[in-house]
């Protein structure tokens, strides 16, 4: 089914080329792995956008070279609205760390986008059995006081365990180069609320995320700068409880 659902969305992106809006990113991901060494990974992003529809896909480099297709989606718009196919990710608050914070799965989906709202329904494996649904997502996101604040409230229910988690984030504008936000969630699961707060300062990031038993867990940074067009970036985390520090970089190029 991936196969056969990439290579038609190939056949998309080659016949609708002449008319149509593509764009295409370049990224590498440079981190300390557990033995100490430095390594990169690097994707690549592509997104097309024309009359006939819409689709993406995600591909993975490894440190062998093999290329590997990490998330898909092919979808159209009707009336507004947005319906897409894939193995595209879900429908869930965003975060700068979320190591604290729930993030439920969602495999191969179906999803409806439309005036801020977004739902998602998901197969457990839709290549054995496409009657078989996992999970239902739904996201909701507002603007408020003429764009100064925005507010995001997420849920997902799981068919299989019949566990629930919910998830809500609010965000402040302050000014064109300060914003602070928090995220929040809770899983039924394991009866965790999670937490983390962020604020940025003229591009530059810091957050702390934890929960209701320990209420400090990690605490970083990032920073991005744009060099014509090339976009660095720059990152670290530490973890409070095993006193480690995770530094992090990255080099993306979109066209």
């Amino acid at each position: 089914m991936s196969k056969f659902l990439t290579t038609t969305a190939l056949v998309l992106v080659a016949g609708s080329a002449m008319a149509a809006d593509i764009g295409a990113e370049i990224t590498v991901d440079i981190e300390e792995n557990a033995a100490g060494d430095w390594g990169a990974t690097t994707s690549f992003d592509l997104g097309l956008s024309a009359s006939s529809g819409v689709a993406s896909m995600d591909f993975v480099v490894d440190g062998d070279g093999d290329v590997a297709l990490d998330e898909y989606a092919i979808g159209t718009e009707i009336a507004g609205a947005t319906l897409s196919f894939g193995d595209q990710g879900n429908a869930w608050i965003d975060s700068e760390d979320g190591a604290t914070l729930a993030d439920p799965d969602m495999a191969e989906s179906f999803m409806v986008s439309a005036e801020g709202a977004t739902m998602a329904f998901g197969w457990t494996d839709i290549g054995a059995d496409a009657t078989d649904l996992s999970n239902v997502q739904g996201k909701y996101g507002m603007s408020m006081m003429n764009g100064m604040a925005h507010v995001e409230a997420a849920g997902d229910y799981n068919f299989n365990t019949e566990e629930y988690v919910f998830g809500g984030r609010v965000d402040a504008f302050l000014s064109e180069s300060l914003a602070a936000g928090g995220a929040v969630t809770y899983g039924s699961a394991d009866e965790t609320i999670g937490f983390e707060v962020d604020a940025t300062v003229a591009g530059i990031t810091a957050y702390l995320n934890g929960d209701q038993d320990e209420m400090a867990q990690n605490v970083g940074g990032s920073y991005t700068y744009d060099l014509n067009g090339i976009e660095l970036g720059a990152g670290v985390n530490y973890n409070i409880d095993a006193e480690e520090m995770k530094p992090t970089a990255s080099i993306s190029f979109a066209f």
